[in-house]
C-alpha cells in the first residue's frame, strides 16, 4: 500500500519522512510537488528508484558506502529516509551503515552483525532534467558548550564517526541570536546548559535531534520540539555514585573541618600551640543521628547507602512510596523529616511542588541546628532565608554544591552567610561520571541515527 505525502510550500525547508521496508520488499511512496507527482521505491540495501505516474522509470540509484560508486551498501537504514523538495528537486538524506564482525549462528543464538558508523547520502532527483545524483554526507553535530564535560581529559572522536562534528567550548547560558547561528543546518545539537528555546528552534529548520550532556533537561522546550518532531535526549544516569558521594562529602567537611584545622597547621597554629592537640571548631560525631533524605531515587538511595554505613538513622520522602524493606529508609512526610532530622538532604528534582521546599516556613520546623546538603538544584532553595538562618543560628551549616543562578552571582546573600560552604557544581565531575555521560551521550545519537531512538523525554 502507497503512502501519500504531499509536498507543502509552507515546509519547504523542512524533511518529511518515507518507512523504509525491511530486507528487499518494495513499497513506493508518492511526493506531490509544483502540481506534479512522482512515485519513490526504497528499500533496505540503499536502492532507490524513481517512477511517474504511469510507472514509467525515471531512474535509480544504489547508494555505495563510501565515495567510490563501485562500492554497494550493506544495508540502509530500516526506519526512516527523509526528504524535502524546492519545487525543482527532491532531496532524499539516506543513513546507512557499514556492518562488521560477523556471528553465526551458535548455541541457539541467531546470525548477528555488528552495525556501526552512520554514513549520510543525498539522493537528488532534479524534477526538471529527471537526472540523479548521489552525495556523500554525514549529519552536522554541532556541541554548543562542551568545555565544562570535557576540557580536553576526554575524547569527542566517537561522535566525529557518526556525523560532521563541530565542538564550541561555550556559546551562550541565556538566549541569543548566537545559539542558532552557531546549531546552522546541522541536525543533531549537543549541549549541556545552553538554552534550546522555541525560537530558536524556529531558526534552525534542519534540526532533527537535541541530545543533553546531563539529566536535566529544563534548558531545552521540549514541548516546542515534540511540535517539529524533534526528539530530546538525555542520559538518565551516568553519575549517581560520585553525586551522592559528594553530598556526604560536603557534611564530612562541616562535621569535621578538615580544610579549617588544615589551614591552621600550616599556619602555624599546630607548632605553637601549648597543646598536643587543637580544634578550632568541634568535630561532630553521626552515627546515631538522624539523616533526612527528601527525593529518594537513584542519587537519594545511594545516599541513604552511605549514610547507614555511618551509622545514621534515615527517613526518606519521595514522590512515589518506596519500599522500606527493601531500601532500609523509613518513610516519612516532609514535615515529619523537616522536624525530626539533624542533616536534610535535597536529592528531589526541580518543579513546581519542589521549588523553594527550603524557605522561611520550613526552616521553622526544623531542629535548631540542623545541617542542610544540597548539590540538586539550587531553585530548591529561598537563598535569602538560608542565609538568615545560617546567621541567626538557626541552621548550624549548609552545604551547597548548586544555587539558584549559576555561576554564581555577587550579590548572592549566601557568600556571607555564616558557615556555609559553596562549591562550583561540581558533584557530577569525576572523570569517570563525565566519561559515562559521553558515552552515553554518543549511544543517543546514534540510537537515533539507527532510527531506534532511546533515552527521548518528549515522547
Amino acid at each position: 500500500m502507497s503512502d501519500q505525502l504531499n509536498y507543502n510550500s509552507e515546509v519547504q525547508s523542512e524533511f518529511l519522512e518515507i518507512r523504509a521496508p525491511y530486507y528487499n520488499a518494495i513499497n513506493p511512496s508518492t511526493i506531490t510537488f509544483e502540481n506534479e507527482k512522482i512515485k519513490v521505491f526504497v528499500n533496505s540495501l540503499g536502492h532507490i528508484e524513481f517512477f511517474d505516474m504511469e510507472d514509467n522509470s525515471l531512474g535509480s540509484v544504489d547508494v555505495p558506502v563510501s565515495d567510490d560508486p563501485s562500492e554497494k551498501a550493506h544495508s540502509a537504514q530500516y526506519g526512516t529516509v527523509r526528504y524535502m523538495s524546492d519545487g525543482s528537486k527532491v532531496v532524499f538524506k539516506l543513513p546507512v551503515y557499514d556492518w562488521i564482525d560477523y556471528y553465526p549462528n551458535c548455541d541457539g543464538e541467531s546470525d548477528r552483525w555488528n552495525r556501526i558508523t552512520v554514513r549520510w547520502f543525498d539522493v537528488v532527483f532534479d524534477c526538471s532534467t529527471r537526472q540523479i545524483n548521489v552525495k556523500y554526507d554525514k549529519p552536522g553535530i554541532v556541541i554548543l558548550d562542551g568545555y565544562a564535560v570535557n576540557p580536553g581529559d576526554l575524547s569527542w572522536e566517537p561522535l566525529e564517526k557518526l556525523g560532521r562534528l563541530t565542538v564550541y567550548d561555550r556559546t551562550s547560558y541565556e538566549e541569543s541570536d548566537l545559539i542558532a547561528e552557531r546549531i546552522g543546518d546541522a541536525e543533531i545539537a549537543i549541549l549541556s546548559k545552553t538554552p534550546i528555546s522555541k525560537a530558536t528552534i524556529d531558526k534552525c529548520p534542519n534540526l532533527k535531534a537535541i541530545a543533553v550532556l546531563a539529566t536535566g533537561y529544563n534548558v531545552v522546550d521540549c514541548a516546542a520540539a515534540k511540535e517539529r518532531g524533534i526528539a530530546v535526549m538525555n542520559v538518565p544516569s551516568y553519575g549517581t555514585q560520585i553525586v551522592a558521594q559528594y553530598a556526604v562529602s560536603h557534611l564530612l567537611e562541616i562535621c569535621a573541618n578538615v580544610s579549617r584545622h588544615d589551614k591552621a597547621v600550616k599556619a602555624g597554629a599546630w607548632e605553637n600551640c601549648p597543646d598536643w592537640c587543637f580544634w578550632e571548631k568541634p568535630v561532630i560525631e553521626l552515627a546515631g543521628k538522624t539523616a533526612g533524605i527528601i527525593g529518594l531515587g537513584r542519587i537519594g538511595r545511594a545516599t541513604a547507602g552511605i549514610l547507614k554505613a555511618l551509622g545514621m538513622n534515615v527517613l526518606g520522602s519521595s514522590a512515589h512510596r518506596f519500599d522500606e524493606a527493601e531500601t532500609g529508609v523509613k518513610w516519612a512526610e516532609p514535615d515529619e523529616i523537616f522536624s525530626q532530622s539533624d542533616v536534610i538532604f535535597l536529592h528531589c528534582p526541580m518543579t513546581p511542588e519542589t521549588a523553594g521546599i527550603i524557605n522561611r516556613d520550613t526552616i521553622a520546623k526544623m531542629k535548631d541546628g540542623v545541617i542542610i546538603i544540597n548539590n540538586s538544584r539550587g531553585q530548591l532553595i529561598i537563598e535569602q532565608d538560608l542565609a538568615d538562618a545560617l546567621n541567626c543560628g538557626k541552621v548550624y551549616a549548609a552545604g551547597l554544591d548548586v544555587v539558584s543562578s549559576e555561576p554564581i552571582k555577587g550579590d548572592n546573600a549566601l557568600l556571607t552567610a555564616k558557615n556555609c560552604f559553596i562549591t562550583p557544581h561540581i558533584s557530577w565531575a569525576a572523570t569517570e561520571a563525565r566519561q559515562r555521560l559521553v558515552n552515553i551521550t554518543v549511544d543517543n545519537v546514534k540510537s537515533w541515527a539507527e532510527g531506534r531512538p532511546q533515552n527521548v523525554v518528549n515522547k
